[in-house]
């Protein structure tokens, strides 16, 4: 493959297999299609996981050398410390996207994986507290997330002083590598997938307005969770499995069917006022080194 040189949409928020029972996408299907699309680069962002880190890596460099291979991982956060929640308000994870800039991110993101693993289990999820993250984020890019995420929870609830607040906190750890991200799924399914989109259009709303007062980039993502948008049927029984539900019981999880690898022509589509948020992805993957993770850690 010969590497696009101009601005390009990179995808930062993706899903494989190793997501267990919530990706589908495989490594090597993502990778062909990366390559379909022309993109220089394409990010693993597995669920609290970096079990597939290693075959994301080893592909790339495999088969597909041209292609940027990015590591990351959607953990699962504790939460700054934000002393305006009351204790009954306050949710036990949020998701947060980490990439590795370098062999020393790359090391600090396996430390952060680890810790969590061996520290606090909530509901079946490995939880990274603040102090681990402030400790470990040097060489690290940090993404506030999908809706899950700590600052669009709070804007989903109606609080933008804890919406500053704790983009605040997460700028004061990670500096210029701090980026606020939007996505949006518009979907033609009935029920609560309609109302994904609306909770996204009134975070994303806030999003580019804090970006705007603080003079941080906004990226957009798609948050994928399978390669082709044709896969969208068998992603939701997927989930039903899950789920432990049949395919056809309505009260139970549900995407919108439109997580899948787009390209940038159809994030431009998504995002006509700003495309500025999805040639930034470029801008996060320019900040990314080629790095071999077999090297020996850093000191």
């Amino acid at each position: 493959m010969k590497a696009n040189t101009g601005m390009s949409y990179i995808p930062l928020h993706v899903h494989t297999e190793y997501s267990l029972l919530d990706g589908m996408s495989t490594v090597k299907e993502l990778f062909d299609r990366a390559n379909e699309l022309r993109m220089p680069a394409i990010a693993i962002t597995d669920h609290g996981t970096m079990a597939g880190v290693k075959d994301f890596f080893n592909h790339a460099k495999s088969f597909y050398p041209d292609i940027k291979p990015i590591l990351g991982n959607e953990i699962y956060f504790a939460g700054c410390p934000n002393h305006n929640r009351k204790e009954g308000e306050r949710k036990r994870y949020y998701h947060l996207i980490l990439l590795a800039k370098n062999l020393r991110g790359y090391n600090n993101l396996c430390k952060i994986s680890s810790t969590a693993a061996a520290g606090d289990i909530y509901k079946g999820r490995a939880i990274v507290d603040y102090d681990t993250l402030e400790a470990c984020h040097e060489g690290l890019i940090c993404m506030s997330a999908c809706i899950g995420g700590e600052i669009p929870q709070y804007i989903l609830k109606d609080d933008m002083e804890g919406a500053e607040m704790a983009l605040k906190q997460y700028r004061e750890i990670f500096g210029d590598d701090f980026f606020l991200e939007v996505s949006l799924h518009p979907t033609k399914r009935e029920g609560d997938s309609n109302k994904i989109e609306l909770l996204q259009r009134k975070a994303n709303e806030a999003l580019f307005k804090l970006g705007k007062k603080f003079d941080i980039p906004v990226v957009a993502t798609n948050d994928s969770h399978f390669t082709y948008k044709h896969q969208a049927t068998a992603h939701d029984e997927m989930l039903a499995i899950n789920c432990g539900k049949k395919v056809s019981d309505k009260n139970r999880l549900h995407y919108t069917g439109e997580e899948y690898l787009k390209s940038g022509q159809e994030m431009l589509e998504l995002f006509p006022e700003h495309p500025e948020a999805v040639f930034n992805t470029q801008l996060v993957a320019d900040k990314i080194q080629r790095y071999d993770i077999d090297a020996p850690p850093e000191c």
